[in-house]
């Protein structure tokens, strides 16, 4: 496995970075930037994250930004609604709460 970035682009600039030869280089220049400064905006978005594709995490998108609320490394075998538990309990352990079976 590899890395992924994650990129929020605003549909309200989408008439000109559809056309734009360089958005690639855009987003990688961006990218490349984000250990460094957090979520860096370039022309049409912003980097959410650059992460080692391992990581699974439950994340807030709000306006072009991510909030992390819980994260975990990727097990093989694991299913999709075992991960999507382990990431809610953790993520309402972090906010002082307890997820019970009803």
């Amino acid at each position: 496995m590899g890395y992924r970035t994650v990129v929020v682009l605003a549909n309200d600039q989408q008439h000109v970075w559809e056309s734009d030869p360089e958005l690639g280089a855009k987003i990688a220049a961006s990218a490349a930037r984000i250990n460094r400064a957090g979520q860096p905006r370039f022309e049409y978005g912003n980097i959410v994250e650059v992460e080692h594709s391992d990581c699974q995490r439950l994340v807030v998108l709000d306006s072009y930004n991510g909030t992390v609320l819980a994260e975990k490394s990727w097990y093989r075998n694991e299913t999709q609604a075992e991960t999507k538990l382990a990431l809610l309990k953790q993520a309402a352990a972090e906010l002082g709460y307890r997820l019970e079976p009803i």
